[in-house]
């Protein structure tokens, strides 16, 4: 409510966030920038290493570089092994900093959509096996080469890999609908009236076209078997 206050009445009521200081002829460190590079220099060489002698010069506003104006989205989906382990890093301290600072960093943790088109599944699948190489733990990852595998025939990898996603994350309904679905086409009628039943225990209930047909196949299914 602050936040939409504030906005209405432009922001005038905010108290100052730092000193207007008047600069000293020298220091142990200048930092040329006070975008959110040059920001979190100043701060961990403040916290981390206890080196408080540090002037920040920025001839605009403060934090309205790359982390300000760009495109604002904090992430750690790379391919290589260096970025992987750097930002998978930064984004765990950006989790904790607004508590440290008592100061409202405006970061929403949330998530990001990423669309493949079919010609794009085959082109994607080498740099989804490299990145999972590097990092086998990314689930991201992981869960685009599922799709990709199976938007490409290969239910044998796809399965594999929704099997490893559907254990790490059993509430993921749409995991289960994929499981189910390989087992359908590959005709195994007890692993997809198994996976199917799952899918309708968890799956919301506001999904109610797909799971009328889940439904009217399951019964299907049964009949037969």
């Amino acid at each position: 409510m602050r936040l939409l206050y504030e906005g209405l009445r432009g922001q005038r009521g905010w108290p100052r966030a730092w000193a207007k200081a008047t600069p000293r002829r020298g220091y142990r460190v200048v930092i040329v920038g006070g975008g959110g590079h040059g920001l979190a220099t100043a701060y961990y060489l403040a916290t981390e290493y206890g080196i408080t002698d540090v002037a920040v010069l920025e001839q605009g506003p403060i934090g309205l570089g790359n982390v300000g104006r760009n495109t604002t989205l904090i992430r750690s989906n790379y391919f290589q092994p260096d970025n992987i382990r750097f930002y998978d890093y930064s984004l765990r301290l950006w989790e904790g900093i607004e508590r440290e600072l008592n100061f409202n960093a405006m970061v929403s943790l949330g998530g990001t959509l990423m669309r493949l088109e079919p010609p794009q599944y085959e082109l994607a699948l080498p740099h989804l096996n490299r990145a999972l190489e590097l990092f086998r733990d990314n689930s991201f990852a992981l869960y685009y080469r599922a799709l990709a595998n199976f938007k490409t025939g290969r239910l044998k990898e796809a399965r594999q890999d929704f099997d490893i996603l559907n254990s790490k994350t059993p509430d993921v309904f749409q995991y289960k609908l994929a499981l189910a679905y390989i087992a359908d086409t590959n005709r195994i009628s007890k692993d997809a009236i198994k996976y199917y039943q799952e899918y309708l225990k968890t799956a919301p209930t506001t999904y109610l076209q797909e799971r009328s047909n889940v439904v009217v196949r399951l019964k299907e299914l049964k009949r037969r078997s």
